[in-house]
């Protein structure tokens, strides 16, 4: 670890040592599309015992059509009033409802090609599968494959877009009390939720107090 400082004081670069994991009540997984943001979340709050939140099953409905603006920032409103929560989502609409009761942000920060990759494998599992998502929404090889609505079209357009704006957050000064904690592969991401796993301290059930992540960048050797 190295010490901090200016905007470099809420950042956690890479995955704290084994052991070692902080403790928070609201965390909110961010990233592009199609990077795990899911996953990691649905893990993270296992481990933990939270609520996770996922922001498509709040924002969409039947036959994929989003929820009215009023219903779906309600509904997140009300999820976000709790005490503890793991949520995952990029949705700027709902951002000043979520940002500000978050704790921490993880950024899930992976390469174009691996999140690409990604992707493509999940959506084809998706078409093949049939596998219901939510409110009996389906991936199929016509909207995944030759409509506008392309998950991959998405991820193509919107990789830099997302990466630019999620560093311009961090960097910004506007959510001050936020921890970062940013990783840059799944091995990463993979190692910090050992450290979840492996450590009391984590979840406050241990007595020892919580390194003080927000003075302190973590680099991987």
């Amino acid at each position: 670890m190295r010490p901090s400082n200016g905007t470099e004081a809420n950042k956690v670069f890479g995955a704290p040592p084994l052991g070692d994991a902080p403790i928070f009540s609201r965390t909110l997984v961010v990233g592009t599309s199609c990077a795990g943001k899911s996953t990691f979340a649905r893990k993270l709050a296992t481990l933990s015992g939270r609520t996770c939140i996922e922001l498509d099953v709040l924002y969409w409905g039947p036959d994929w059509q989003p929820k009215p603006q009023e219903t779906f920032r309600q509904l997140v409103a009300e999820a976000a009033a709790a005490e503890s929560w793991i949520a995952e989502g990029n949705y700027g609409a709902v951002r000043d409802l979520l940002w500000p009761r978050a704790e921490t942000i993880v950024w899930l920060n992976y390469s174009f090609a691996r999140v690409l990759w990604q992707a493509l494998g999940r959506t084809i599992g998706r078409c093949l599968t049939r596998r219901e998502l939510w409110h009996g929404n389906r991936e199929s090889v016509w909207r995944s494959f030759f409509t506008k609505e392309s998950i991959l079209v998405w991820v193509i357009t919107t990789y830099h877009r997302r990466q630019r704006e999620f560093a311009a957050l961090r960097d910004s000064g506007a959510f001050p009390h936020l921890c970062w904690v940013e990783f840059r592969h799944p091995k990463e991401a993979a190692r910090w939720l050992s450290a979840c796993t492996n450590t009391d301290k984590a979840w406050g059930h241990g007595s020892a107090a919580a390194p003080d992540y927000k003075s302190t960048s973590t680099l991987l050797d």
